[in-house]
């Protein structure tokens, strides 16, 4: 077995195969040291509320009118108008301090003292025409909720984080995003489709070994290929972003569900804890279905082509129509390790990790029985 696994090794270790394993790791330094662009930095929150005290000024004359009229909630409306005004004030001087503590907490009273004459109708048709962007805003809006409710320590911008744990939910996000899963989908394909193409798949029937041995070998070195460079990858990456930026606190809340009545918060390192095993299982599913796709096809353009277009194509028509309906029944649904998690999606349930180990890990085994089944049978 040592020296199939050896033999396995040294085929993988081509030029191709380099290349590929250099743009995935481009991709994890992308991803992880690049801060997302936002519009939470220091100077746009001082112009837009400076803007809200323009949009919403409290004269003397309308105070004078609402008391003279006796109208109660036209005066209470004037009175939580102008605290809400002094609140966004004493923001705009904290935010000149940079004393984000203060900040979010104020930003919380303020938010509070409006909740029961604020309208939220003009945000309601976004749930309609981009949900995606309507449950994102909700977590992050309960986010900084919970950092108040709980009083945690807040030590940066919370909606435009530097530090590594801070950072860390955009950065998994993006680990595990179409692009990345593609790129390891060509360096599985390249290496283990190769080997039933017709030019080679005789040659296993001279074998003495058993032919799951061959498949064993060829899973055994492209799983923990991944798995060992995706650690030192991230584990190199993490340090030095922390080094530069610092890790923040370990307690960065992190928005789990769809409901946004009722999100349920894990810390950032909890969500790396499940983050890991599971894409680790992701890896593995595509690995087996490689596997199954190159012993029954027998051509790498082809099962690389299928895979692709057929992942593509439903990343694209699974948030319309019955497809809404059909979709969690797709594996391709439970590839993004990040979505699945937190549930990005209104599709996703609260069982959707559970159901994404069990689906991946059985279909798994299924592609890598049939994978085998074929190799026995091969004959001249």
């Amino acid at each position: 077995m040592r020296k199939r696994l050896n033999f396995e090794w040294k085929l993988f270790l081509e030029k191709k195969n380099i290349i590929v394993i250099f743009l995935i790791s481009a991709m994890f330094f992308l991803s992880f040291g690049m801060i997302r662009p936002s519009l939470d930095t220091k100077e746009d929150l001082i112009a837009g509320w400076k803007e809200d005290l323009e949009l919403n000024p409290i004269s003397l004359d309308e105070k004078q009118k609402a008391l003279e009229s006796g109208d109660e909630h036209w005066i209470a409306a004037i009175e939580i108008a102008e605290r809400a005004n002094d609140l966004t004030r004493q923001l705009i001087k904290v935010l000149k301090e940079e004393d984000w503590s203060t900040y979010y907490k104020l930003e919380y009273q303020r938010k509070e003292l409006l909740y029961e004459i604020a309208d939220d109708k003009e945000i309601s048709p976004m749930k309609e025409k981009e949900p995606k962007l309507y449950l994102h805003l909700k977590k992050l809006e309960a986010q900084r909720d919970y950092f108040i409710k709980k009083n945690l320590p807040i030590t940066e911008n919370i909606g435009n984080p530097a530090s590594n744990w801070g950072t860390l939910s955009n950065t998994l996000s993006e680990c595990s995003n179409f692009l990345v899963i593609m790129l390891f989908a060509i360096l599985f394909c390249d290496f283990l489709t190769n080997s039933f193409e017709k030019s080679n798949i005789y040659l296993y029937s001279f074998t003495r070994k058993k032919k799951s041995s061959i498949i064993i070998s060829k899973l055994l070195i492209q799983l923990s290929t991944s798995v060992i460079f995706s650690v030192l990858c991230f584990g190199l990456l993490f340090t030095v972003k922390g080094a530069i930026y610092g890790m923040g606190t370990s307690k960065y809340p992190i928005a789990i569900g769809n409901d946004v009545k009722n999100f349920s918060f894990i810390s950032s390192p909890e969500l790396l804890l499940r983050y890991i095993p599971y894409y680790f299982l992701v890896l593995l599913f595509l690995i087996t279905f490689f596997l199954f796709l190159g012993a029954y096809l027998r051509k790498s353009l082809v099962s690389l082509g299928l895979f692709l277009l057929s992942y593509y194509g439903f990343t694209l028509i699974k948030d319309f129509g019955v497809m809404k309906v059909i979709s969690p029944f797709i594996p391709y649904n439970y590839l993004d390790t990040y979505g699945v998690i937190t549930q990005t999606d209104f599709s996703f349930s609260k069982e959707s990790f559970l159901i994404g180990v069990l689906y991946l890990l059985v279909l798994s085994v299924i592609f890598y029985a049939l994978t085998v089944r074929k190799m026995n049978k091969l004959e001249i």
